[in-house]
């Protein structure tokens, strides 16, 4: 959680209206050319007059399209989940596919590219299963991620 978050006071669910209530319920994502490590129109328009409960961070946010991948602009990411929260009458889940592997929406430094969940369970290692998890939670949460889509049943 935040520090945006942290202050906030949670509303409870009788006190929503049916649109919020809704809201809650929707986790979305947002594209368009300006998507790039900015809220964008689109993005304001899920969270304040969807009332989205949630907002999805794709590699599309987070990185250019280019091989070799640039460093992820961590401090830009983070400024972008706070204007987001900033923004949330009710603080946001901010979710992402940060599962190791192939799935990687943080895919270059400093975000660490992890091995996949079949790689790590093949290693019979409940301890390095552990500390990978423990790293990639650390290092979503140090830019305001406060949900990881992983990990997942699918492990190839």
């Amino acid at each position: 959680m935040t520090s945006v978050t942290r202050n906030r006071s949670i509303p409870e669910v009788p006190d929503l209206t049916l649109e919020e209530k809704i809201g809650q319920m929707l986790c979305l994502g947002w594209s368009a050319p300006d998507c790039l490590l900015q809220m964008n129109e689109q993005a304001r328009e899920c969270i304040a007059e969807m009332k989205a409960g949630g907002m999805i961070i794709m590699s599309r946010n987070v990185s250019p399209n280019q091989q070799p991948l640039p460093p992820v602009d961590s401090e830009a990411v983070s400024n972008m989940l706070h204007e987001m929260q900033s923004a949330a009458e009710i603080p946001l889940f901010i979710a992402t596919d940060q599962e190791g592997g192939r799935v990687a929406r943080f895919g270059a430094a400093p975000f660490t590219r992890m091995p996949s969940a079949l790689t790590i369970g093949q290693r019979g290692d409940e301890e390095l299963a552990y500390q990978a998890a423990f790293v990639t939670a650390q290092e979503l949460a140090s830019v305001g991620v406060n949900w990881n889509f992983a990990p997942t049943a699918d492990i190839n």
